[in-house]
């Protein structure tokens, strides 16, 4: 079960000391039911349970008047977690089996209003409902952008990256199934392995992270070290430059190249260095050498800029070095032939003409 969120365990402990602050003439008209409940608990043992409780008596037995009426509950009502929960509440979200499920995680969020427009995300996408739906959950709780692990979560989905049910064996018992590690890593990624769900929790970033992903899915590349390469980059900026690099070597058809993904985000701008990348490839000058200098340049463009010139200009001196065998004269018997010029196997002496001169003509 998560656990309550400091934040919003101050909500609840400081409506506790609200009602305990009122006279007898407020407790009068404060909620009998809701009163009770407040009673029953200390400040240290209010859980996501006792909190779901609370929750569930006061939108059960509280009126407007008595929000109007009552400052404790005028102040519970205008939190930002009381309004994130209303919405829920609104769609349902309270009133089947998995309600304490769905109270859980905007209970145990930093981020109330976004752990709701999440849970919102992940049902309009049938993520509650997959046989991961609390994994999906507990991938959005606690994070400080539950919003953006929804988004990255759906980004996966659509592109099968979160169907447990594939290669596992139709054989497989429901019990087994349950426990099946998600497809999408070998077994040495990591030891004890993680999901997705549980990587994009993790991440700073998931939205930027599960895009490069799904680049490198659809690129074939996806493999337990390329996703290490993305897990492993907290920075947002660096990240987009990663997405747009992938992408770039696709076009310049350098993504066969042994281990250029990697190389390339060993750069500060994983972009800039593809963009070098390809230049030198144009060059044909993509040695592994000189894939290492670009992709461990501070500016990958000036080395490769650099690398270019200096190939272009020893080309250069090899070709001004005069070419002895055609400034000096030739000591071979033979001449190149043409209309002026003599071969010297022939004759010494030209043949006579057979035309006759005539005199006068």
């Amino acid at each position: 079960m998560s656990t309550l969120h400091e934040y919003n365990r101050a909500i609840f402990t400081q409506l506790k000391k609200d009602y305990d602050a009122l006279s007898w003439f407020g407790k009068l008209f404060f909620p009998s039911a809701l009163a009770t409940k407040l009673t029953e608990i200390n400040d240290s043992e209010i859980s996501t349970k006792n909190a779901f409780d609370i929750y569930q008596t006061y939108t059960q037995h509280t009126w407007f008047f008595h929000k109007w009426f009552l400052s404790p509950l005028s102040r519970f009502s205008n939190t930002d977690f009381c309004r994130a929960l209303n919405t829920l509440q609104a769609e349902t979200f309270f009133t089947r089996a998995d309600a304490q499920a769905n109270f859980d995680v905007v209970a145990g969020s930093p981020n109330p209003a976004g752990a709701a427009k999440a849970l919102q995300e992940l049902q309009r996408h049938l993520l509650l409902y997959s046989r991961s739906h609390q994994k999906n959950r507990d991938a959005i709780t606690n994070h400080d952008k539950p919003i953006e692990v929804a988004h990255a979560l759906i980004t996966l989905k659509e592109v099968g990256l979160l169907n447990q049910d594939r290669n596992i064996p139709p054989e497989t018992s429901e019990e087994t199934r349950a426990y099946y590690p998600s497809p999408f890593l070998p077994e040495s990624f990591a030891s004890p392995r993680k999901t997705y769900q549980e990587e994009m929790n993790q991440h700073p970033h998931p939205e930027l992270a599960a895009a490069c992903l799904v680049e490198l899915h659809k690129n074939k590349l996806l493999s337990a070290k390329h996703a290490s390469v993305v897990f492993n980059q907290k920075d947002p900026t660096t990240l987009k430059s990663l997405h747009d690099a992938i992408d770039s070597l696709k076009r310049s058809r350098l993504l066969s190249q042994p281990d250029v993904v990697t190389a390339v985000s060993k750069n500060n701008d994983p972009r800039s260095a593809a963009l070098a990348l390809s230049y030198l490839n144009d060059k044909n000058l993509l040695s592994q050498e000189n894939i290492e200098s670009v992709c461990s340049a501070e500016r990958p463009s000036k080395t490769a800029h650099d690398l270019i010139q200096r190939v272009t200009r020893e080309d250069q001196n090899n070709t001004s070095v005069p070419n002895t065998s055609q400034t000096q004269p030739s000591t071979s018997p033979h001449f190149f032939k043409s209309n002026n010029t003599l071969d010297p196997t022939s004759s010494s002496e030209p043949e006579p003409s057979n035309s006759t001169h005539r005199p006068g003509s």
